[in-house]
């Protein structure tokens, strides 16, 4: 007689698995709001110091944001490789990839401090109001400093991640965050003793934070418990190049992949100006609400790809294709549920950025884009990240670009500002585009991932 316990039902399985989804990306979610809180106190308060310094931030902290998804994605290399490694339970092989990680950190952090520091010379051959210029320019070298912290911090956070500890990034993030506040406070607008240096100073506390944030990430995994095993201050470890071209055939593809989708929607701002202020301010206030929810399923992705890489890593090949299938299902329910909050408390979301009543009129309106919106990108960013938890990342960057650039954009082009399609759409029109984009991408992603699921269950 078989007295084996049944198994689990489905429903009790994917309650399992939601919880250790949550457990995991609930702390990344915390994180990444606040930064998102650090950069909405250095407007709010640039804002505060003047026009120009509010103008100057805005031009500045747009490059620097590019720069920053830049260094993020080439050394989100390292997640996918410790995350199998973690499985395998192979940690001095964990600890040889942290350390080359962090030599390709050093390199961009120095390569992009530089750069960042001569941006005066760049600004002067962009058509912008000189003041403006200057102060962009002064933000961008203020901020170069922090670029090499920046850098290793984020290898050392990705190692801590990728071994399933998303506690720390959430901890040491929400202390930059209120840090922030206090020395945005001093050097922007120059409080006990200290110069006031405008939207500079934004810059100047932004820096501080990155070396920082570096340190309280280094101390962590030096004395903690946990990293013990992984004896990462032992061992001295030159640049290895077999480790460095893994790591980068991983990272440049996330990177490119980032980077188009940051510049997908700066530019749909850029072309949207021209058309006057009201419609650049609800498109802004849209986009801005869509930036706070997309930390949401962000969060997700980033632990789904922990638990998949986890899983090959350990040999459980087969659990794969339920981690996905649960981080999607459950994905999708926390997006209908945004979505419908979004729709149902649009007029008093958009009241608490604006008085203007035209403005607020657009931006409920296209709130309703953005809750459609809020569907297609989870399953996007889910996906994704459940792929990089394969190590595949070149094949979903192609389709990114592709369901950005050779779709979304040109359909959002035509029906926003040309008159193909009939009377051109503004906003709304662009806001179509991304939607159609997505859904795109979303389909392709989902068809990548059980086209590796299935092939990996197959092999085993």
């Amino acid at each position: 007689m078989n007295h084996s316990p049944p198994k689990a039902s489905y429903l009790t399985r994917f309650i399992q698995e939601a919880l250790q989804l949550l457990r995991l990306g609930m702390p990344l979610i915390i994180g990444a709001l606040a930064i998102v809180g650090m950069t909405i106190t250095d407007t709010l308060m640039a804002g505060q110091a003047s026009a120009y310094d509010l103008a100057g931030l805005a031009v500045g902290a747009g490059l620097w944001s590019a720069a920053a998804v830049l260094i993020i994605g080439l050394v989100s290399g390292l997640a996918p490789i410790v995350g199998q490694l973690f499985g395998a339970r192979q940690y001095t092989d964990i600890s040889q990839e942290v350390h080359q990680s962090l030599w390709i950190a050093l390199f961009i952090g120095v390569l992009i401090s530089l750069f960042a520091y001569n941006a005066p010379y760049f600004m002067t051959l962009m058509t912008m109001d000189s003041a403006i210029a200057d102060i962009s320019g002064r933000y961008l070298q203020a901020i170069a400093w922090g670029a090499p912290a920046l850098a290793l911090g984020t290898a050392l956070r990705t190692f801590s991640e990728a071994v399933g500890r998303t506690r720390i990034t959430m901890l040491v993030n929400l202390a930059a965050f209120l840090i922030n506040i206090l020395l945005d406070y001093l050097l922007v607008f120059g409080h006990w003793g200290f110069p006031a240096l405008g939207s500079v100073g934004a810059a100047c506390a932004s820096s501080l934070i990155y070396w920082a944030m570096l340190i309280a990430f280094a101390l962590q995994l030096k004395h903690s418990h946990f990293f013990k095993p992984y004896k990462l201050y032992k061992h001295f470890q030159w640049p290895r190049w077999h480790s460095i071209k893994h790591q980068l055939h991983l990272g440049i593809p996330i990177s490119i992949g980032s980077t188009g989708e940051v510049l997908f929607f700066g530019i749909i701002a850029l072309m949207l100006a021209p058309l006057g202020a009201t419609i650049v301010g609800g498109h802004q206030i849209a986009q801005s609400v869509a930036a706070l929810i997309f930390m949401l399923p962000f969060g997700q992705g980033q632990a789904i790809g922990i638990r998949i890489a986890h899983s090959i890593g350990a040999g459980k090949t087969h659990d794969t294709k339920f981690i996905a299938r649960s981080g999607l299902t459950l994905g999708l329910l926390i997006a209908a549920l945004t979505a419908a909050i979004t729709i149902s408390l649009r007029h008093t979301i958009v009241a608490f950025y604006t008085d203007d009543p035209d403005i607020q009129a657009m931006a409920a309106n296209l709130l309703l884009f953005c809750s459609a919106y809020q569907l297609c990108d989870s399953l996007q960013v889910i996906t994704w990240g459940a792929l990089r938890g394969f190590k595949d990342t070149r094949v979903p960057m192609l389709i990114m670009l592709f369901s950005y650039w050779c779709i979304g954009f040109p359909l959002g082009y035509s029906l926003a500002l040309s008159q193909h399609w009939g009377d051109p759409m503004g906003a709304q029109g662009f806001w179509i585009g991304i939607i159609v984009g997505l859904s795109l991408a979303s389909v392709l992603l989902l068809a990548r991932l059980r086209h590796l699921t299935n092939r990996l269950n197959h092999a085993t």
